[in-house]
């Protein structure tokens, strides 16, 4: 894909969906089904799985971010 993801969710993630600070919506990349705050509403959103696949998020083990299901593109360069 030529654009860069703006946030990569967690799959546990959809647990906080009913916690009223995430959508459901799908990996653009994958199709796995994931959650993701609503400021990335209408952007490119993949699971954490596909960022680390393609190189877009480190593949160590660490707290997440400012959101507790995934980090932003930002949060995920600064690793």
């Amino acid at each position: 894909m030529a654009d860069r993801p703006a946030f990569f969710a967690s799959t546990i993630s959809r647990n906080f969906i009913g916690w009223g600070g995430a959508f459901g919506t799908t990996c653009a990349c994958c199709g796995r089904k994931i959650a993701a705050p609503w400021a990335s509403q209408c952007q490119l959103v993949w699971c954490l799985y596909c960022g680390m696949e393609h190189g877009h998020v480190a593949m160590v083990e660490r707290e997440f971010g400012a959101f507790p299901y995934g980090v932003t593109a930002e949060e995920a360069r600064h690793v």
